[in-house]
């Protein structure tokens, strides 16, 4: 019983030690895991028809690469060029952005037209082009750190492809680690897995749409920088509670107040019928019908995710969640399952007085 013990505890010291030596690693870990749950589907039927788990999932990592890395090499191409655009004219930029608010004052009533160009004229807007320079510099560097992304990404394909191949191994180690029966370890992968797909396909592919649709828009109303509003859509609608209209809304209104109503009137337009409402259509398909997580759950685990640990937390949060209520529905489900009659005290097979 001494032995016993000795070695659990040694084996949780070593755990938490590796947890400890894994953790700069986290973001890796967690796209390879991702990548290799999202694609595992088709990489099983590959192996069935190479007969070889190697050459199934270094084709399931070229599908990745085609559909993943390629995109993103182009787009961050252009986001340079974009951004160093934007640094080049700063000044003009925000001469233009200035110029136009204070057209739309026209359209608002004498008195509060009057107050606002009080306040417009007493501001210092040498803050407000010293501001889009930082942040145009920002982002010219977040683009120059491409190759940085660009490594953890090959990191994790890296770790994707042995997590796809070696797939039966890596089950059998976490399984000899998890205490549940066989059945119930099946049911929490299987739980786990869904949650994953939903999570990635509710949030990155909808947050993908939605700024391609609304990149097309901006490219279609003249915009120059088209490219850096749709990335900066992306981001917002990756923000829970938060969306694209934190983007396409300030552009509506630049339209309105340069007096130019038509693009105005279709930048709303299409913010409202079409870039809105993909998510509202596609959200609830890919979260809602294919998890066992309520949509409020991974909504609030989402948003504490990402304010403890970053982008990152947006996927684990919802993981976390699918562990904690999916363990107590199994704990619950046998509690039920002991009380049953006939299996234990007090049930109407027991013995009557």
């Amino acid at each position: 019983m001494m032995r016993k013990s000795n070695t659990l505890l040694v084996a949780i010291a070593a755990t938490v030690l590796m947890l400890v030596f894994l953790a700069p690693m986290r973001s890796v870990l967690l796209w390879a895991t991702m990548m290799s749950v999202i694609v595992g589907t088709m990489n099983e039927r590959l192996a069935v028809r190479f007969a070889s788990r190697s050459r199934a999932a270094l084709a399931s990592i070229g599908v990745v690469v085609l559909c993943l890395l390629v995109p993103m090499i182009a787009v961050s191409a252009l986001l340079t060029e974009q951004v160093a655009s934007i640094v080049a004219r700063r000044q003009e930029l925000a001469a233009d952005i200035s110029s136009a608010f204070r057209d739309g004052l026209a359209l608002l009533p004498t008195k509060m037209a009057t107050d606002i160009q009080h306040a417009i004229t007493a501001f210092d807007w040498s803050k407000i082009t010293g501001f889009m320079a930082g942040a145009a510099n920002y982002l010219l560097h977040a683009s120059g750190n491409f190759l940085v992304v660009g490594g953890q990404l090959l990191a994790a394909l890296y770790l994707a492809y042995f997590f796809l191949r070696d797939r039966e191994q890596i089950l059998d180690l976490f399984s000899s680690m998890v205490p549940l029966d066989p059945a119930d370890q099946t049911t929490l992968k299987q739980r786990l897995a869904e949650t994953a797909i939903a999570t990635f396909r509710g949030t990155l592919l909808v947050a993908a749409a939605q700024s391609a649709i609304a990149g097309a828009v901006y490219a279609a109303l003249g915009l120059n920088i088209f490219a850096v509003l749709a990335l900066l859509t992306f981001i917002a609608c990756l923000i829970p509670a938060i969306g694209s209209g934190l983007v396409w809304v300030p552009v509506a209104l630049y339209f309105f107040f340069s007096g130019d109503f038509i693009r105005g009137g279709i930048m709303l337009a299409s913010g409202i019928l079409v870039i809105g409402m993909v998510d509202n259509v596609l959200r609830p398909k890919l979260i809602a019908s294919r998890t066992t997580v309520p949509d409020y759950v991974i909504f609030v685990t989402s948003f504490g995710g990402l304010a403890l640990i970053g982008f990152d937390g947006l996927f684990i949060g919802p993981l976390v969640a699918c562990l904690f209520l999916e363990s107590w529905r199994l704990n619950t489900r046998h509690r039920a399952e002991e009380r049953l009659p006939g299996q234990g005290p007090g049930g109407s097979d027991a013995p009557q007085g």
